[in-house]
């Protein structure tokens, strides 16, 4: 519900700022890209976006969501490798030595007005 609320209020900062160029009346949908190490649950955000979104410009919005892969960089290989969790061991030497290094964000890649 907290990264809701926290997308919400970015939303809603960004419809602020559309409003002072182009009426808006309500926001219609979202495209978020979320890395696959954000330890983001994409059902639950589903699920909470409805209820956190109530009240909001973003009611009734849906939510178009890309996954991204991870990257981690192995120390063992020195290789950037892509991973799907923080559990994955280096594809290339079989190490479990990672330092994650990208995938692990949300971000509000475009909404659509009305």
């Amino acid at each position: 519900m907290a990264v809701c609320r926290a997308l919400l209020e970015r939303v809603e900062h960004h419809a602020q700022a559309l409003a002072s160029q182009t009426p808006v009346v309500r926001v219609r949908s979202l495209r978020l890209e979320i890395g696959r190490l954000a330890n983001i649950e994409i059902d639950a955000l589903e699920f909470c976006f409805g209820a956190a979104a109530r009240g909001t410009c973003a009611e009734g919005a849906t939510l178009e969501i890309f996954r991204t892969p991870g990257r981690a960089w192995c120390t063992e290989c020195a290789e950037e490798v892509s991973v799907e969790s923080h559990l994955d061991r280096c594809p290339e030497c079989g190490s479990g030595m990672l330092v994650p290094c990208g995938g692990d964000q949300m971000l509000l890649k475009g909404m659509e007005v009305v």
